[in-house]
């Protein structure tokens, strides 16, 4: 049995409100329903016009048919054997239809018809339908909320480097809009591995650094003079200001701040090339296993152990044998040493004279050659009296740095701000366009620099208001360095926190018992605004969570769901809102969900985790 993955059969973006340009008949319907094509892409290489009409066709009739029950609510997906269609509206007018195979399994036809008679004419060659190839289709190969995401940050991610549909409409044409689909979705759509999609987290959103909190004020702090907003990242996590949700930017600008880091290079496993030299030897060296070598056989008869020859390193605490003479292919400038050694059963013991030893230690300088006593007794007189000189000059030249140390610290205090400077002299500002949403009419984008600097694997982006300038280069390399400083000094006091916090808990006479040691732990993940915080457990595949999310998205008076596996009987559970209050509408908003492994908790076990999470978020 063969599994083939879920793979993208078709993707097409259409406008159902666009004409024929052309001058085309009013009654070529054919005309009319190709110019409401934008974009269109399938996993063949080639497709007729009628088979493309013809899908785009059912989407745009699937979409009419939803309409007629409940127009504020389009269709979303259509669900088939081996199937899904799945249609969004980022914009008025404009759609992104996609259509999804589903995982299935070959399974091959059985032998059948054995020891039978065969058919005579054309019946026999006729296959049966059970000799047919059969498939069986993974229903949860696919998620919808997942295509759903991958959709919506496709098109986030186009509006952000191009601009939003409207816009390239409106300004360009038809014809540039259409390039500018063909050039981004053809390389997007087929970059698309269904069967590895990232886990459960990445859909929510990105991750929050665990020290956001003292990373926020920093934030605020470099932009409170212009009133920019300023973006710290350092992959995976990312921190925004505390003024960023205000302006409503897309989370697809988070995500490609992201990507402006540069990955660091792969340490190479492969030894050094002076390594190499030193360990290789020349082919014409290594003497040839022959005739004059043959392997030792251990099973001959007429080998004798005693004629055995032994390695050097082998002696056993015995003289080494003398090496035999080589044949003409004996490795060259190889010097053969003789070592004797003393005599195991009577070992040398020598005196040390312990004055002697002490004099040795305490010399820097150790002559290579004995003097004389004469020497000798001069050399000593000598360096009394260069002692006595260098005291003499010491004890000037202290008196001398006592009274400069008042001014050098005066001078160190007036130049914190160019060292800090000095000491991130690599930053320098780079620039990038991107579009970005006027708050008023989210699809009308506008072309905006955003501004970033980067110190190793951390980034901080800064965004200028629309209508104003702000400081110069230098100004803004300065108050990034001042930054970058002021977080390495946070840094530090949170793993001295983190020490102390370690050793008070390591000093406490307390082990844990090897139930809990044993036992598996929660893992829990929190959404809101786009941003989301996680233990460093969390990583979930499971199609559980993924139904739990479906119910709070399609039942908006659902606030909490809760579910239990039979096989394992593991509990998944989300939570609308970040309020501990139940039995009503959750205040805030906000996501909460919760995997637990142990199968002996209980539903009041669970919601008591549950409460706690919250309890302590502090999103």
């Amino acid at each position: 049995m063969t599994r083939i993955p879920p793979a993208l059969s078709y993707l097409s973006i259409y406008n159902p409100a666009l004409r024929p340009t052309d001058g085309a008949a009013d009654e070529d319907e054919d005309a009319e329903a190709l110019a409401h094509v934008l974009f269109y892409a399938s996993k063949e290489k080639a497709v007729s016009r009628d088979r493309m009409l013809r899908q785009v066709g059912l989407a745009k009739a699937l979409v009419n048919f939803s309409e007629s029950f409940n127009a504020q609510v389009p269709c979303g997906s259509v669900h088939s054997q081996a199937r899904r269609m799945i249609t969004i509206s980022p914009e008025p007018d404009f759609w992104i239809h996609a259509g999804i195979e589903v995982a299935k399994s070959h399974h091959l036809p059985p032998d059948i018809g054995k020891g039978k008679t065969k058919e005579k004419g054309k019946a026999a060659s006729k296959p049966s339908d059970d000799t047919l190839p059969s498939y069986e289709y993974h229903d949860y190969s696919v998620q919808d909320d997942v295509i759903h995401s991958l959709l919506f940050r496709g098109y986030e991610q186009f509006k952000l480097t191009h601009g939003s549909f409207t816009q390239i409409l409106s300004t360009l044409g038809q014809e540039a809009l259409e390039l500018q689909l063909e050039r981004f979705f053809t390389v997007w759509a087929w970059s698309l591995d269904l069967e590895k999609l990232p886990e459960f987290g990445e859909h929510l959103g990105v991750p929050l650094h665990p020290a956001h909190r003292r990373i926020v004020n920093l934030l605020d702090s470099f932009g409170e003079d212009d009133g920019t907003i300023s973006i710290f990242a350092q992959p995976p996590h990312i921190v925004p200001s505390s003024s960023y949700p205000c302006n409503e930017y897309p989370l697809s600008l988070l995500r490609h701040i992201l990507t402006l880091i540069p990955r660091p290079q792969p340490i190479s496993d492969y030894p050094s090339s002076h390594v190499l030299a030193t360990n290789t030897l020349d082919n014409t060296a290594v003497p040839s296993r022959g005739a004059s070598q043959p392997l030792l056989d251990l099973n001959s008869t007429g080998t004798e152990s005693r004629k055995w020859y032994w390695p050097p390193y082998l002696t056993f605490g015995g003289k080494a044998l003398p090496k035999p003479n080589l044949a003409a292919g004996a490795l060259p400038d190889v010097k053969q040493e003789q070592q004797v050694e003393p005599n195991v059963s009577e070992p040398q013991v020598s005196e040390v004279d312990a004055h002697a030893l002490e004099d040795a230690m305490s010399t820097e300088t150790i002559s290579a050659t004995p003097q004389a006593p004469a020497a000798l007794a001069q050399s000593v007189s000598d360096s009394t009296a260069q002692a006595k000189s260098d005291n003499q000059t010491a004890t000037t030249q202290n008196d001398d740095d006592d009274n400069d140390t008042q001014n050098d610290n005066d001078q160190n205090d007036d130049n914190d701000d160019d060292t800090i400077s000095a000491g991130r002299s690599s930053l320098r500002m780079q620039t990038i366009f991107v579009h970005l949403p006027e708050p008023t009419h989210p699809v009308l984008t506008m072309r905006r620099p955003l501004h970033y600097f980067i110190d190793d694997q951390r980034l901080i982006a800064v965004v200028p208001p629309a209508d104003d300038v702000i400081a110069t280069e230098a100004s803004l390399v300065t108050k990034a360095a001042a930054f970058f400083h002021a977080l390495d000094e946070a840094f530090e006091d949170e793993a001295l926190q983190r020490l102390a916090k370690a050793f008070f808990n390591s000093s406490i006479d307390h082990l844990p018992s090897a139930a809990k040691i044993l036992q598996p732990l929660d893992r829990y993940i929190i959404s809101k605004d786009g941003l989301s915080h996680s233990n460093p457990l969390f990583s979930s595949r499971s199609p559980r969570i993924y139904e739990t999310r479906n119910i709070l998205n399609n039942d908006p008076e659902v606030n909490e769901v809760f579910s239990r596996g039979q096989n394992p009987q593991h509990w998944h559970v989300a939570k609308r809102g970040l309020s501990a209050a139940t039995g009503r509408q959750s205040e805030g908003t906000g996501e909460v969900y919760l995997e637990v492994f142990r199968k002996e908790s209980s539903l009041a076990d669970v919601d008591n985790v549950l409460a706690g999470i919250v309890r302590k978020s502090d999103l």
